[in-house]
C-alpha cells in the first residue's frame, strides 16, 4: 500500500483572501477563490477585509462543521452524495446568511 501525506502550508499576510486549507483524520477542505469577485470591502471587527476574504472563511468554517456532523453518514453513502450535496449548499447558504446578518453586510452572493 502507497500512502502520500503532504501539507499545504501557505502563509497568509493578513490580506490574502483564500482560506487557509484545513485539514485532520477525515477531512480536506480547500476554498479557493475564483478571481474577481467580491472585492467589496467591510470594516468587520474593527479589521478591514474584502468580502472574498470573509466568505471564503466562513465557507470554510460552515464545511469543517457540516462534515464533522455527517462524516457517518457521507461515508455510507458515496454512491449517492446528490442528497447530502444539496443539503451542504443550503448549510453553506444558511451559515453566509447568518453571517451576513451577524455582521451587517450586504448579501452579494449571485
Amino acid at each position: 500500500m502507497f500512502l502520500l501525506n503532504f501539507t499545504v502550508d501557505k502563509p497568509l499576510n493578513g490580506q490574502d483572501e483564500d482560506a487557509p486549507a484545513y485539514a485532520d483524520d477525515k477531512m480536506l477542505i480547500v476554498c479557493d477563490g475564483l478571481g474577481g469577485g467580491g472585492q467589496n470591502a467591510y470594516l468587520v471587527d474593527g479589521v478591514k477585509r474584502t468580502s472574498a476574504y470573509l466568505g471564503s472563511r466562513r465557507i470554510s468554517m460552515a464545511c469543517q462543521e457540516f462534515f464533522s456532523a455527517h462524516y457517518e453518514e457521507l461515508c455510507a453513502n458515496m454512491r449517492r452524495p446528490a442528497p447530502l450535496i444539496a443539503e451542504l449548499k443550503t448549510y453553506i447558504s444558511e451559515a453566509l446568511d447568518r453571517y451576513v446578518n451577524e455582521k451587517g453586510l450586504k448579501n452579494i452572493v449571485r
